[in-house]
């Protein structure tokens, strides 16, 4: 989340912090940042912060659900642009980029990288 909600000196400290302070130390800024990219109302920001998981920002896994963001991640996961259509509320629109489809049995999982259609 750094990347998206931290763009000055805060980025070291929110890097640097425990997740158990996330929310009483981020929650304000986070909720302003949407307000400000998404139109959000603080009270929306705050019940899609809660409904995300977002702060702690922390990856948490549910073994009883599937394996994709956001319980958990796999390779197929566009989790840039989750983050993006959180932010803006749903108004940006998908990359275009394809997962990649030559996932390997073995290290490093992922085949050759796939070209841009720019």
């Amino acid at each position: 989340m750094s990347s998206f909600f931290n763009k000055d000196e805060t980025k070291e400290e929110y890097n640097a912090s425990e997740p158990v302070h996330d929310r009483e130390r981020w929650l304000d800024p986070f909720v302003h940042y949407m307000g400000h990219i998404g139109n959000y109302t603080p009270d929306e920001a705050i019940a899609a912060i809660d409904a995300e998981g977002l702060l702690p920002d922390v990856l948490t896994f549910d073994p009883s659900k599937p394996a994709q963001y956001p319980n958990g991640r796999s390779f197929s996961d566009d989790v840039i642009y989750h983050r993006l259509a959180l932010l803006s509320k749903e108004n940006m629109p998908p990359t275009g980029l394809q997962p990649h489809t030559d996932l390997l049995s073995e290290f490093p999982y992922l085949g050759n990288p796939h070209p841009t259609d720019h």
